[in-house]
């Protein structure tokens, strides 16, 4: 019996669009954000916490490095709550902490952003679901033993998607 080619081409592209309309998996890992106005990418072993083992979730970790080596800059999150939902969370008011560390020769130089001296970090989980979670950061981040004086580091624009480790 002949196969009519067009029937099957059409057929055939209205399949290929349907699976790819359909489910896709989790999206792609992602940390981004703009430091002191410099756009940098934290995509490279990136991950967030274990998932969840029941279910209301308590924390939230995602971190990431700039490079595939892991003593490249790096920027890490974490949110540790009585439960953590879509929603704004803010250090000082929640148990929020961010990081930016850089390794060096010399040792590590940390910035952190935990409502201390002033310091500040503010974390918005925008979806959640099985698999990860996904939302956007900004802040004020302080040199560790800098003081009230600082310096800071700016950060802006941030965005992340994380699945949880294993998934």
């Amino acid at each position: 019996m002949p196969i009519n080619t067009g029937r099957f081409l059409l057929l055939t592209a209205g399949l290929v669009g349907l699976l790819s309309a359909c489910g896709g998996g989790a999206p792609k890992q992602s940390l981004t954000l703009t430091l002191e106005g410099k756009p940098l990418r934290f995509d490279k072993h990136l991950g967030a916490n274990d998932p969840p083992s029941e279910p209301t979730v308590h924390f939230v970790s995602v971190g990431g490095h700039l490079d595939d080596d892991p003593s490249s800059p790096g920027f890490m999150f974490q949110l540790v709550a009585p439960e953590v939902k879509p929603g704004t969370y803010r250090s000082g008011v929640d148990q929020l902490y961010a990081s930016y560390y850089v390794q060096t020769p010399s040792g590590t130089t940390t910035y952190t952003g935990d409502a201390m001296d002033g310091a500040s970090f503010v974390m918005t989980v925008t979806a959640m679901d099985a698999d990860g979670v996904q939302g956007t950061f900004s802040g004020r981040l302080r040199l560790t033993g800098g003081g009230e004086q600082g310096p800071f580091l700016q950060v802006e624009d941030g965005r992340f998607s994380a699945r949880y480790n294993g998934h």
